[in-house]
């Protein structure tokens, strides 16, 4: 005889992939001015493509999410802004760009949780904009499999994309290159 957990873990376990998003786009800032509080000419050049060609790649997405704008991240906030702020401007529905939390790998990781465990976010597109530093964490609470994502993104690679489908409930991730 089951009990009420197994059974739960059981419909978890078989029907949790109607609630996960259908797919989770991530990706880099674009390239920073020497200085390193806003987007380089070459940055905000790439933020500019990427409005065209990740939609066509991937889908509108529904939900944009980037480093909250407070405190000691407030520069960061603003570059991760200034690259999706093309993308968030041209989109013909309401897609929110949301304040993900402070500026550090736990609010990242909270993030990464909540999409694949909370079931707040069923059946929609998700970019995610952070910076290079961070990404593992969203990867790793995503629960996929080390060796599949950088655990050191490179300091240079400003055109990786990754992209998160969910196969039975599962991560798979795949990597794509902006050819900018």
């Amino acid at each position: 005889m089951s009990t009420v957990e197994d059974i739960a873990v059981e419909i978890d376990v078989t029907r949790s992939h109607i609630y996960l998003p259908d797919r989770i786009v991530v990706f880099r800032h674009a390239e920073l001015h020497e200085s390193g509080t806003a987007l380089s000419k070459t940055g905000h050049d790439r933020a500019r493509y990427i409005q065209d060609w990740m939609p066509r790649n991937f889908g509108k997405p529904d939900y944009i999410y980037v480093p909250a704008f407070y405190g000691d991240t407030k520069d960061i906030s603003i570059i991760t802004g200034q690259t999706v702020k093309p993308l968030h401007n041209q989109m013909e529905r309401d897609c929110p760009m949301l304040d993900a939390g402070a500026f550090h790998q736990n609010a990242l990781f909270r993030l990464g949780h909540e999409l694949r465990y909370e079931h707040r976010h069923p059946g929609i597109n998700v970019y995610v904009c952070w910076t290079r530093a961070e990404l593992p964490a969203f990867f790793k609470a995503l629960g996929l499999a080390e060796g599949s994502y950088p655990e050191i993104w490179p300091e240079n690679d400003y055109g990786s994309v990754y992209v998160i489908n969910f196969q039975k409930s599962q991560p798979v991730v795949s990597k794509f290159t902006m050819m900018f």
